[in-house]
């Protein structure tokens, strides 16, 4: 393929349709198209000043060796604009994706140096609470051995408490069963008694009788006697 060598000032506006028709050459299901090394110069039916797509329109229609009148390179040239402007949309997408992956890799680095003083933060948070709970663990620790010891002690004193109890009880027993024998004797006492009374009664009973008797024969002997000492004892019988 015929190598085309334009001047510097003609750069601008061929060298990416040049670089897109190389690239197309390179590919065999492609016709190779001969570019012609010609200047290119300024169509007599385009008046300055030109736009852009209209320079590119033209310089593009001469390089293909064609007229601004063939339609056949119009054709051309619509559909090699097109594959411009999508390879073009396509370079300004990836830019953009690459723009926006730019973007979100320092939002992301952003969110994850926030991730890790938070994380840092937390830690320093969860070990202060660690060295408290730690704290909060040893204090109930020894107040569990403090109430271990003092319920031992508790214990101890209950079996005291439950041993004088015992005691108590058993001295209890003991004086009831006192009791009962006291209450016991006594009953015995109170019928010794009441017998001693019956035989004491019975006895002054008699003695009372045996009094009236020897009463009565005192009265008997001193009527006698009486009756002994006067003389017709008639006064003492009237």
């Amino acid at each position: 393929m015929q190598k085309l060598i334009l001047p510097r000032s003609q750069w601008g506006t061929s060298l990416p349709l040049l670089t897109l028709l190389r690239g197309k050459a390179r590919d065999p299901c492609f016709q190779p198209i001969m570019l012609r090394p010609l200047p290119l110069p300024r169509p007599a039916h385009i008046q300055p000043p030109l736009s852009w797509s209209q320079r590119i329109r033209g310089r593009a229609l001469w390089h293909l060796g064609g007229q601004p009148a063939d339609r056949n390179h119009e054709e051309l040239f619509f559909v090699l604009q097109g594959v411009v402007l999508q390879s073009c949309k396509t370079i300004l997408s990836s830019y953009k994706e690459a723009i926006r992956s730019s973007s979100r890799a320092g939002q992301l680095e952003h969110e994850l140096k926030a991730l890790k003083k938070e994380k840092a933060q937390e830690e320093g948070t969860l070990q202060h609470r660690l060295r408290n709970l730690s704290g909060e663990l040893n204090t109930l620790q020894e107040g569990y051995v403090a109430n271990v010891r003092r319920m031992e002690a508790v214990k101890v004193e209950l079996e005291g408490m439950q041993a004088e109890r015992d005691s108590t009880l058993l001295e209890r027993d003991a004086l009831g069963k006192e009791r009962e024998s006291r209450r016991a004797g006594r009953d015995e006492m109170l019928q010794t008694n009441d017998s001693l009374l019956g035989q004491l009664s019975e006895s002054q009973r008699q003695a009372w009788i045996m009094e009236a008797s020897l009463e009565g024969v005192r009265t008997t002997e001193g009527l006698g006697d009486l009756v002994r000492g006067s003389d017709t004892g008639c006064d003492l019988l009237f």
